[in-house]
């Protein structure tokens, strides 16, 4: 889901993608790996995002997208989210 949201993103910021090539980076291996594939065996949902994400770029005729995994402790852009939770006392919920 991540990586079809950044392609959407990407169209509205860039929205000359005719023949152009593209490449996002990520921190999730199994989502690269379907990337590349443009196929997901165990997970409808994964195989669904692809289609999604396979009809976005051919609607806009670029190039297949290149993936490239990045570990989580070496892409700290990608990380931000996941570590933004938990790690700054000011930014904890005091009550439910």
């Amino acid at each position: 889901a991540g990586l079809l949201l950044c392609w959407l993103v990407l169209e509205y910021v860039a929205p000359d993608l005719h023949h152009r090539h593209a490449a996002l980076f990520c921190d999730n291996s199994p989502t690269v790996a379907w990337v590349r594939r443009m196929a997901a065996k165990g997970s409808r949902v994964a195989g669904l995002l692809l289609m999604a994400l396979a009809l976005r770029m051919k609607v806009r005729a670029t190039s297949p997208l290149t993936t490239l995994h990045i570990a989580g402790e070496q892409n700290s852009i990608a990380d931000i989210p996941s570590r933004s939770f938990g790690g700054t006392p000011q930014w904890h919920c005091k009550t439910n």
